[in-house]
């Protein structure tokens, strides 16, 4: 008895704890006018700060490199000028496009106000909830704080590529997901913006999966290094991801071809795997989930390597192009979308559980016929 209420009032100062960091969370954009416009001017940030995936010297570093496959391939490409080949018209004023910048912007001015908030309160409430749950487990203590620092660096980045695309293969596994994650793959043409063109429900899918690995993972570090432990980092940023930002990350979203080669494209994900997660051929169709990390999609038999440049059409087959044209309609068609299919999918349900009864039920009619007969 004693041990039961010793148990419960645990739980309860678990779900006070969790209340008033929920709390904090959702009101901390609206403690005063700098944290407030703080939130609002996200988007700006989202190109000036370092630790974004679309920081300036990612820009920059793309840049320099779209400039040497501009040099390496001027007999092709057929532009008089490296301006015209990165940012060509019909790509960057087409209708996709502008929808991408009209919803981008609203999304990042938004996000720190209501989506961010949300996520960090449930992903905090996963990652606390297993962490109670899980056993410890026995581990090795690093001694030596560089290889600790490498080991912690290397890990990081790991588990949250893994998280990744746990959820982003969830999002075109399970129809219901997929109605959300389509909002990304509707783009017709790719820019650097459209990286930002997710909706927030696949952003609330993503980081309770980040929290649920980030939680059984968080046991074996405390078994394992039972001391505070620094990332390696380059100005706040994790080394291992700095460098893979730095070599072309922007371009993922571009009509620029880069591949990393047969070799190094079972390791690393290229700029040219993801273009081609995006494409309209079939045969493209549910492949390179991964986003740093090719292996998760070689161990999955998803991955996909490009023996040569292809020519790829992006969007969604069979799709409206007018069904995400506006803002509105990005935020809610998928709603409607996810609706009907979860709609759909308890009315076979039911369906199915009422055919079994019927069936039951000739069963015990039959059994009660043949026990009559008998007698």
């Amino acid at each position: 008895m004693v041990s039961q209420m010793h148990h419960c009032l645990i739980l309860m100062e678990s779900l006070r704890l969790l209340l008033e960091k929920a709390s904090q969370y959702f009101g901390a954009p609206f403690h005063s006018w700098q944290s407030f416009w703080f939130a609002v001017s996200a988007a700006p940030r989202a190109f000036l700060d370092l630790g974004s995936k679309t920081g300036w010297p990612y820009f920059l570093s793309s840049l320099l490199i779209a400039w040497v496959i501009f040099r390496r391939t001027k007999d092709v490409h057929g532009c008089k000028s490296f301006f015209a080949f990165m940012f060509p018209r019909d790509i960057y004023q087409h209708r996709s496009a502008v929808a991408d910048y009209k919803f981008v912007a609203f999304e990042l001015s938004t996000k720190l106000l209501f989506t961010a908030p949300f996520i960090s309160a449930a992903s905090y409430a996963i990652y606390k909830g297993l962490h109670l749950v899980l056993p410890s487990v026995p581990g090795v203590w690093i001694a030596n704080p560089l290889a600790r620092g490498i080991a912690v660096s290397i890990a990081g980045v790991v588990v949250m590529d893994f998280g990744f695309f746990v959820s982003h293969y969830l999002m075109h596994r399970l129809p219901a997901l997929w109605q959300f994650h389509e909002l990304h793959h509707s783009a017709e043409v790719l820019t650097p913006i459209t990286v930002y063109r997710v909706h927030p429900v696949e952003e609330l899918v993503s980081g309770l999966v980040g929290a649920m690995v980030g939680a059984i993972v968080g046991v074996l570090y405390g078994s394992a290094f039972r001391r505070e432990t620094d990332i390696l980092t380059i100005f706040g940023v994790n080394t291992i991801i700095l460098g893979f930002f730095l070599f072309g990350n922007t371009l993922r979203h571009s009509h620029i071809w880069l591949s990393y080669g047969p070799v190094m494209s079972r390791l690393f994900i290229s700029p040219a795997q993801h273009q081609i997660h995006h494409s309209t051929d079939p045969k493209h169709w549910n492949k390179n989930f991964g986003y740093i990390f090719a292996f998760w999609d070689l161990f999955s038999k998803t991955l996909y390597v490009p023996e040569h440049r292809e020519t790829l059409e992006f969007g969604v087959p069979g799709s409206n192009a007018a069904d995400f044209s506006t803002v509105p309609r990005m935020y809610l068609l998928p709603f409607k979308k996810a609706g009907h299919v979860l709609a759909t999918g308890v009315g076979s349900l039911r369906h199915t559980l009422q055919r079994y009864v019927k069936q039951d039920s000739r069963l015990q009619d039959r059994e009660r016929e043949a026990v009559g007969r008998s007698d």
